[in-house]
């Protein structure tokens, strides 16, 4: 499960507005992307890993109470794209079958195929933590399989994990064995004959120093663990090796890395490698035989899997480039530099070698390798010649993190999914048939209802539905974000890129030009930066810098600032103190509002002539303003953040434009929500970072989860009204659906209190109940409630309660009925609770008169053995108010109780009913 976003590695597209600004942004462009990061953490230096942590398990938790022995959850249809793909971090292939392949992803979690790669199952789902970092087999027994969360890359936008998982029988059923506060796991290394011995490199939690990071080791298969190899609280294992020869013999490598929104480490003096000969009680630095020394960056290493004397080390520079590739022949003693081309050197990483930093050797040819980076390299003759083969590949994606060869066999995972070759890397076949996308936004054409487009990392624009899920298309390069679409314009669109670059077509996205004139260059922009057409006005547009700015949708979009400066100021500089969200309520164009990074929120009731700051809301990261669609006075506002013992609300509604605010979180599970999508008071959505939850109720809305989708981060909403679909961006899962009719089926607990007038409880008596297409009856005995779990509820069904007792039709009838009757007849002494009023009424007539009295009088000579019209009880609901007892008959009791619509204001329902019987004025029954 990831928290926080990946980095964009991928500017091809990115183009700048002029000299000045394309330098320094080649400045920015290398360091780690910061957006959504900085989103959880603010304004605190670093996120709280616990919080999280507390949050996702308080969705589970609450996931589990809310289905007992329920119907079926609904089912998210899957979108797409399945071809897309999303970044890899580990790949393994079962030993000797290799048709069994495992795929790792960075946010998508563990993926199995049995067939060589046709089709591919989500194994890991039932988790709450998708970050993979690796995936082990055990040597011995293959159906023994480890899974490392976490992200090993430690990327700008951290994924963290919560330890190491093991699965008995093939990824069917998993277990936690530990290591929960290490974060993130990098590899994985179990003993060849001694399956309970278990190595593992965490690189420890990346947002803050601690001693939670480094080597870890168990003998008794992850009961207890052991720290074998620690270096400092800044500094991770980033790789370790074990040598084919002798188990006792590992070499580990080591790498300073910290980020949060105050720093951002990638490079250190502890960047070494270490070797341990017994089995890691003791270790050695190997840096000082020929390996460089002094600050390094991130480290990799490869060995041979016929000779452990042999050994690779790849090495990265505090410049985050490539410094070079070593190789030991004596298993440490001596380092001999391995000769790289100059392109090669140059090329490689691409300034991001902290993001890379893998190298792998062909088990069966010391001599045969394979460096990943931006491209892979490979040299099959030690490094005396490179090609760089993944580049003559077309249509393979950059951004490369694992290699595998198995024979002829090989295996790449990229920033866009996997590849496969069977001739020894001579062509590549594609694997991306797995939705692992990572989606930033979803919006829907209108004027093609079919067409869903997507913002994705790293892959662009995209378009494409489920009936083509594995045949997206991209239109459009760099990180992809927001589609905007002119409505009765079928050729004409805008499409984004990161840092609010906005492009527009003409011609339905073969040819795109720039459409962001106006917008000044030295504005602080958001990696996500927010734009929108006007609801209204289709001729209007706008977005957010740190200013908020009107455009019209012309060819050159004309742009011209409406604000000052809406945030705090440049307090972190780069993307930071940006506007976050906007939003024009579609009633009347003149209400506008903004929300920003560092927790303000603005309104102007003048089409932005005027700003006011809004106040009531927290410090924290804005996410989302939506205004309400039927309502020029509502408006929602949603924030992000993570700190202990806050208590924070994310969600708030307004009824008065922003002036008070009410929260709405209710029992939401403590998640960032991260988009509001408002379909009217009674059906709201919010995207979080554990998936999608709706509310049921109004004006107290009870959150629910909305369907089956995995705990991964959804980053935006959108509605098809026509479909009564929901489409959720999510970031690591692709572009997913559901049907909102089927969201809105829940279980609801139903309990209903019986007594008798006087009373008593009550035996043999038949409660049914009836909602929607579904019927359940119990038989009472003796009991003063009963209880129902009413399946598959929507919250538009209405409640029918009938509940039926017979018994002897004497039952508490006697003289004394008779004499009270008489007795309220003739006003000498009238009935004093309404309840006497309805059993004296025996002919329901909704009068008494002496026709009741005669109809007692022959049941009590046996000469009528029923009452005429009324069963033998009656049954009344107990709040019903009487607020004149001798007008209690103007209200009819009837034979069944209708219950128009409950469930949209109660999560839980309560009845209580008072039984009558018929003809027992005196409440004497039995």
């Amino acid at each position: 499960m990831v928290i926080l976003c990946a980095l964009t590695s991928c500017n091809v597209f990115h183009h700048f507005h002029n000299e000045e600004e394309e330098e320094s942004k080649e400045k920015l462009r290398n360091d780690p992307a910061e957006h959504f990061f900085l989103a959880r953490a603010y304004p605190a230096k670093s996120l709280d890993i616990n919080v999280y942590h507390q949050a996702l398990q308080t969705a589970q938790r609450q996931d589990v109470e809310a289905t007992p022995a329920r119907g079926s959850v609904p089912t998210w249809t899957v979108e797409g794209p399945g071809n897309i793909g999303a970044r890899v971090n580990t790949i393994t292939v079962h030993p000797t079958d290799t048709s069994i392949v495992y795929i790792g992803f960075s946010t998508g979690g563990a993926w199995k195929t049995t067939n060589g790669g046709a089709n591919w199952s989500p194994i890991f789902d039932a988790m709450s933590y998708l970050s993979i970092g690796c995936i082990t087999l055990d040597p011995q027994n293959p159906n023994t399989i480890y899974i490392g969360t976490g992200d090993p890359n430690v990327t700008g936008y951290p994924f963290v994990g919560n330890g190491l998982y093991k699965s008995t029988d093939a990824g069917a059923t998993w277990k936690n064995i530990g290591l929960v506060e290490s974060r993130i796991i990098s590899k994985v290394i179990v003993h060849p004959t001694q399956p309970n011995t278990i190595w593992v490199a965490t690189m420890g939690n990346p947002f803050a120093r601690d001693d939670k990071r480094g080597l870890f080791k168990t003998t008794d298969g992850g009961t207890t663990w052991t720290k074998v190899l620690y270096i400092g609280p800044e500094t991770g294992i980033t790789d370790v090796e074990i040598s084919p020869s002798n188990p006792n013999v590992l070499y580990a490598a080591s790498w300073d890395r910290i980020r949060n929104n105050q720093e951002s480490i990638v490079s250190g003096i502890h960047a070494k490698v270490y070797k341990t000969i017994n089995g890691g009680t003791n270790w050695t630095t190997v840096s000082d035989n020929g390996l460089p020394d002094g600050e390094l960056s991130r480290i990799g290493l490869a060995i041979s899997g016929t000779n452990g004397d042999v050994v690779y080390a790849l090495y990265q520079t505090t410049g985050v480039n490539l410094e070079g590739i070593y190789k030991t022949s004596d298993a440490g003693a001596s380092w001999d530099f391995v000769p790289t081309s100059a392109e090669m050197k140059a090329n490689l990483t691409g300034g991001m070698g902290w993001y890379f930093g893998k190298i792998e050797v062909n088990p069966l040819n010391d001599s045969d390798l394979c460096v990943q980076g931006v491209h892979s390299y490979r040299s099959k003759d030690g490094g005396s010649n490179w090609e760089n083969f993944s580049e003559m590949m077309n249509d393979m994606h950059v951004d490369h993190h694992a290699f595998i060869y198995k024979g002829n066999r090989l295996y790449i995972g990229t920033d866009g999914g996997a590849y496969t070759s069977s001739n020894n890397g001579n062509s590549w076949r594609n694997l991306e048939n797995i939705p692992t996308s990572q989606l930033y936004h979803v919006d829907l054409n209108p004027n093609f209802p079919d067409r869903i487009y997507a913002g994705a990392q790293d892959n662009g624009t995209i378009v494409g539905n489920a009936a083509s899920a594995n045949n997206w298309k991209r239109i459009y390069g760099g990180d992809g974000f927001r589609t905007q679409f002119i409505l009765g314009d079928t050729m004409s669109f805008y499409a984004e890129t990161q840092r609010g670059d906005i492009w527009r077509t003409n011609d339905g996205g073969q040819n795109f030009d720039s459409a962001y004139f106006g917008i000044s260059g030295n504005d602080r922009r958001s990696w996500d930066t927010p734009y929108m057409i006007s609801r209204i006005n289709k001729t209007v547009m706008y977005t957010g810098t740190h200013r908020f700015y009107k455009g019209t949708t012309t060819v050159n979009a004309n742009w011209k600032p409406m604000s000052t400066d809406l945030t705090k100021g440049d307090l972190y500089g780069g993307s930071f103190n940006v506007i976050s969200t906007i939003d024009e309520s579609p009633k009347n164009a003149n209400i506008l509002y903004a929300g920003t990074s560092d927790g303000n929120v603005w309104r102007s009731m003048n089409a932005g002539v005027n700003w006011e700051k809004l106040s009531g809301l927290p410090d924290r990261y804005v996410t989302c303003i939506k205004a309400h669609p039927d309502s020029s006075n509502v408006v929602y506002v949603s924030f992000s953040g993570y700190k202990y013992n806050e208590n924070l609300s994310y969600l708030y509604r307004s009824n008065d434009n922003g002036t008070t605010w009410k929260p709405m979180s209710y029992n939401l599970p403590g998640l960032a929500i991260n988009n509001i999508n408002i379909v009217s008071d009674r059906e709201l959505y919010v995207a979080t970072d554990g998936g999608v939850y709706h509310s049921e109720g109004f004006p107290i809305p009870t959150w629910a989860r909305s369907g089956d989708m995995p705990y991964v981060p959804v980053y935006d909403l959108a509605y098809n009204a026509p479909n009564k679909r929901l489409l959720a961006a999510t970031h690591g899962r692709s572009i997913m659906s559901i049907a909102t009719d089927d969201l809105h089926k829940l279980d609801r607990p139903l309990t209903i209190y019986l007594k008798s007038a006087n009373g008593k409880t009550l035996t043999n008596t038949t409660v049914s109940v009836e909602w929607g297409a579904y019927k359940s009856s119990q038989i009472i005995n003796n009991q003063d409630s009963i209880n129902f779990i009413l399946y598959n509820i929507n919250v538009n069904d209405s409640l029918k309660i009938k509940i039926e007792r017979n018994d002897k039709v004497d039952n508490g009838v006697s003289t004394t009925d008779l004499v009270a009757l008489q007795k309220h007849i003739l006003n000498v002494a009238r009935f004093d609770i309404p309840y006497k009023y309805f059993a004296a009424d025996v002919n329901q007539s909704n009068t008494i008169t002496t026709f009741d009295i005669v109809s007692i009088r022959k049941v009590l000579l046996k000469i009528d053995p029923a009452f005429a019209k009324s069963p033998s009880w009656r049954f009344i609901d107990a709040n019903i108010p009487f607020p004149i007892i001798d007008n209690a008959l103007n209200y009819t009791i009837p034979n069944t109780y209708i219950y128009a619509k409950p469930f949209q204001t109660n999560p839980s329902l309560k009845y209580k009913f008072i039984g009558i019987k018929t003809g027992d004025a005196n409440n004497s029954a039995n």
